[in-house]
């Protein structure tokens, strides 16, 4: 799994499949976002059955999906909260460049609160 460390409390990565949150709980992840829209591929694991692994492990899962259009900002303020609990979050959509751009954009947005 490629993950990427955006700070001290945020990663992002690519798909995940079940196996993967074993590995994120080992590292102390607490909350699991999908920023990835059901069926954008068939072979994709849905968000569902992703959320039932992830509370089964313990952890909290938010389903937070967008596609090229970028997030809204209804999304930008809900990551944002996630953010504000200061628990580590482990946030996936296809490559983990749109998580990324969420985590920006509520990072900029916090900035300015």
């Amino acid at each position: 799994m490629n993950i990427t460390k955006l700070n001290s409390q945020v990663s992002v990565s690519g798909q995940l499949d079940v196996s993967m949150l074993d590995e994120l709980v080992k590292q102390g992840v607490e909350v699991i976002v999908c920023n990835r829209p059901d069926n954008e591929e068939s072979n994709q694991i849905s968000a569902a059955i992703l959320a039932d692994a992830a509370l089964s492990r313990s952890l909290e899962f938010y389903n937070i999906p967008f596609g090229a259009q970028g997030p809204t900002k209804e999304q930008v303020h809900e990551f944002a909260n996630l953010l504000k609990t200061e628990k580590t979050i482990h946030a996936y959509c296809r490559t983990g460049n749109r998580s990324s751009n969420l985590f920006n954009a509520a990072t900029q947005l916090m900035d300015q609160m």
